[in-house]
């Protein structure tokens, strides 16, 4: 046997120092006969502290009507016998400083027939002082309710099979069963509650509902309701009792409870079970309880391999599950493997047939392990899952600990076999071949046969063939007399192992098998310089075939070429790098030769758009080819720009109709020279949304500058300094010279003009010279233009001003002087 940590004795003891010694309990009838029943009050006190309160001798229980909550008597009841409840594991020493008693109350009481029924009701106070999860828990009472069924039905209440939990290790998992025994056989179910306030915090021993009272009170009632529920400490609730990561649950069907506890202390809680006979809710009982987490040092839980830790395994039926259960525990302690779950023989199985899962229960030292082996049939496919769990106990101190592995295996039908797709019939004298699609995603062990049918001459069809080799695309018919006379349909379908037979294919005749597949050309457009992509409408049995595309020039006279001729293609695009974008506008027309080396028509005809362009002073001219052909026509174009001096992107500057193929930019920016032009068109209604685009065509505007011969820097914000007016100029450099030669001015910016001054003082009024080197955009030839002039600095009194800008495509220049010298 194991011996205790101090910390866990400095713990217990601090838990209990305070107590007072109410633990919990729950009230319940028994019927005798007639209107007789056996009222029994179990109540369990913590008996770790000496000085704490005792068993009250007899107390007073108070009966309601459910209708009204009209008091229908008292009673007093006797404490009947007192036992002490086991607190360790078998061989172990009990806890140090931990102890429970469990009390009861019995006495025989009548009650009159009342169509609601009764509650019964007794409170007591207090709780202990160091209950974790409640506020004020000292000042805090229990209220033991019961509702009881109307006496005419003759209803004993359920009744707790086995006394509470009173403590369990933190951090480890637990589990307790508050299930209970209906002796009427009435359907229960549990459910986790808040606890109830109760007592009288001012007459805590003995309580005011105590016929020994010696305050005065031993002939009080507890009062009706409504009862109050205890206040949650804060980080507490209903949904999380313990605040651990892992809350306490309970199964509503059992009264299973499981939960991990993260930290010491000690908790309230309470478990309600309601009774139902044919439906209707007849009666509920309530057990209030305090347990005590406490720190297990000495005992570690067992642990299970990671693949049955709330694990999901997916199969198909048919299949076969097999894996390895491992356990081991920490410590070295004899542990303890049980499985449960619906797929084994010795379960419950709610309609589940053999073959069933093998797995087996074992015992051993430190470590053991089983197998699950588990070969499904298709008729336990099934939407919801099967639960396995395996539970390993270890025979640890103070209380044994276990740890539970969840697996959850979801059984799904069979794959029903895809619909095959039949390519096309091959004729010969006294055969057909039938064509059908490759399936690659059919797995053989799912896959049982093909069926092909075969109708003559409109006649009923008939399962002439099975196929059993999934792989197969090549069904022959060898009866099939006279094809080109005798009209032979046929479809074809897969059965799976399951004996489902899936979607059956089209059907195909070989009167009428020709290849009917037109092609459509969803859209050309100009992709990339001397690049056309194509894309085309697909077709279910397009990568079985050969695709064969021609290409013409748009313009009259000209013939079709075949350019790319295309076998086992997979998507629908390909790419034309054989071409001159910029200067021809191209024509694409397409067909396709199925598996079985026939023929389809031409698709109809797309046309690239050619897009052309002059550079005017101040504006570019353009113009395009239309798109052809839609089938929804050209909605509209847009024409869009981009500067390419001044890294600005594509954007638009028009929107047109689909007759708009011409349009003049006259509001280009002055700031750049070099200017590139696209189309883009969109489809109109009833196509697919396409769009194409046309080549793109790059414009450059000559440069301009105009240099006023004259300023007056006198700073009456009128030309106050002097520099060039310019449009589409790429590089500039100003000088200007005195007349003995000394350059007084420099820049080689845009932004920046003279003030007439040198070195920050102001040079004489006369004649300067100024020389200016200037270049634009152009690609085709890089130079520089010069221009050499004078520029007048003038009087104090004068006033010039000039403007340039662009207007009906003419250079404007004014200049405006007063009173000039």
């Amino acid at each position: 046997m194991k011996r205790w940590p101090i910390l866990f004795l400095l713990l217990l003891s601090g838990f209990t120092s305070r107590a007072y010694h109410i633990a919990g309990g729950d009230l319940t009838t028994q019927w005798l006969g007639g209107n007789s029943f056996q009222v029994t009050l179990t109540l369990y006190r913590d008996c770790s502290n000496p000085s704490a309160a005792n068993f009250d001798p007899t107390i007073i229980i108070a009966a309601y009507t459910m209708n009204g909550s009209v008091l229908q008597d008292s009673f007093h009841v006797n404490l009947s016998t007192v036992v002490p409840l086991e607190l360790a594991g078998a061989g172990c020493i009990p806890p140090p400083s931990v102890c429970m008693q469990k009390g009861d109350y019995i006495r025989t009481i009548q009650l009159p027939p009342s169509s609601g029924g009764f509650y019964l009701v007794w409170e007591r106070c207090c709780r202990n002082s160091t209950v974790t999860n409640l506020n004020s828990p000292d000042r805090t009472g229990m209220t033991f309710y019961h509702e009881m069924a109307n006496p005419v039905l003759n209803n004993s209440s359920p009744v707790f099979n086995s006394a509470p939990l009173p403590y369990t290790c933190a951090g480890q998992f637990f589990r307790f069963n508050f299930d209970a025994t209906d002796a009427d056989g009435d359907s229960l179910v549990y459910s986790l509650s808040d606890p109830l306030a109760g007592g009288y915090s001012s007459n805590q021993n003995p309580n005011p509902f105590s016929a020994t009272n010696s305050q005065g009170g031993g002939n009080l009632a507890p009062e009706p309701l409504p009862y109050l529920n205890a206040v949650w400490e804060f980080g507490y609730s209903l949904a999380n009792i313990c605040g651990g990561t892992v809350p306490l649950t309970i199964n509503p069907a059992t009264g299973l409870v499981e939960g991990i506890p993260d930290d010491p202390g000690f908790y309230a809680m309470a478990v309600t079970i309601e009774e139902y006979r044919n439906g209707i809710l007849i009666g509920r009982v309530r057990r209030e309880i305090e347990f005590t987490v406490i720190v297990c040092d000495d005992n570690a839980a067992p642990n299970l391999s990671a693949n049955v830790a709330n694990y999901n395994y997916e199969i198909y039926a048919t299949d076969t599950l097999n894996f390895e259960v491992k356990a081991r525990d920490p410590d070295g302690d004899s542990i303890f493997l049980v499985h449960t779950g619906e797929v084994f023989i010795q379960s419950p199985a709610a309609g589940l047939s053999a073959p069933y899962a093998i797995s087996s229960d074992t015992v051993g030292v430190d470590s053991v392990s089983v197998n699950f082996y588990w070969e499904t049939t298709c008729n336990q496919a099934r939407d919801s899952v099967y639960k396995v769990v395996y539970e390993i106990k270890d025979n640890g101190c103070p209380i044994p600990l276990l740890s539970l592995g969840k697996v959850f295996i979801r059984v799904k039908p069979v794959p029903i076999i895809e619909k095959p797709n039949l390519l096309c019939l091959g004729l010969e004298n006294d055969l057909v071949h039938v064509y059908k699609n490759p399936q690659p995603e059919i797995l053989d062990r799912y896959f049982l046969h093909y069926k092909l049918y075969r109708s003559v001459n409109g006649g009923p069809y008939q399962v002439i063939q099975n196929e059993e080799d999934p792989a197969k695309f090549i069904l022959t018919d060898s009866s099939a007399a006279d094809p080109f006379s005798n009209d032979y349909c046929y479809f074809i379908s897969g059965v799976n192992t399951c004996g489902e037979e899936g979607i059956v294919s089209d059907t195909l005749c070989s009167i009428t098998q020709v290849n009917t597949t037109v092609n459509y050309i969803e859209v050309v457009s100009v992709k990339d310089k001397n690049t056309v992509s194509l894309r085309w409408e697909d077709f279910p049995d397009g990568q079985y075939g050969t695709y064969i595309i021609e290409r013409r020039n748009n313009e009259p006279g000209s013939l079709f070429a075949e350019v790319a001729r295309l076998s086992g293609k997979k998507d629908y695009e390909w790419e034309d790098a054989q071409t001159f974008t910029d200067k021809q506008s191209y024509c694409y027309r397409m067909k396709n030769i199925n598996f079985c080396e026939n023929e389809s028509e031409y698709s109809k005809e797309a046309c690239t758009i050619l897009l052309s362009g002059e550079a005017k002073p101040f504006y570019n001219n353009l113009s395009w080819t239309p798109y052809s052909e839609w089938r929804g026509g050209v909605q509209s174009y847009l024409l869009e720009r981009s500067g390419l001096a001044t890294n600005t992107p594509f954007g638009p500057i028009v929107q047109l109709s689909a007759q708009g193929l011409a349009f003049e930019d006259r509001e280009i920016p002055l700031s750049g020279g070099v200017f590139n032009y696209r189309v883009h068109a969109y489809e109109g209604s009833g196509g697919s949304n396409a769009e194409s685009f046309s080549n793109e065509v790059e414009l450059v505007q000559s440069p301009l500058l105009y240099v006023p011969n004259a300023f007056s820097p006198n700073e009456d914000a009128n030309n106050n300094t002097w520099g060039p007016a310019y449009a589409y100029v790429k590089n500039l450099e100003i000088q200007v010279f005195n007349r003995w030669g000394q350059r007084v001015f420099y820049t080689n910016t845009f932004d920046q003009t003279w003030d007439g001054k040198y070195n920050g003082n102001d040079c004489p009024q006369g004649v300067y010279l100024y020389k200016i080197k200037f270049s634009g955009f152009e690609k085709s030839r890089h130079y520089r233009k010069n221009r050499d002039g004078n520029v007048n600095t003038v009087g104090i009194n004068s006033e010039f001003k000039f403007e340039f800008r662009s207007q009906n495509s003419e250079l404007k220049i004014k200049l405006k002087i007063k009173n000039s010298i």
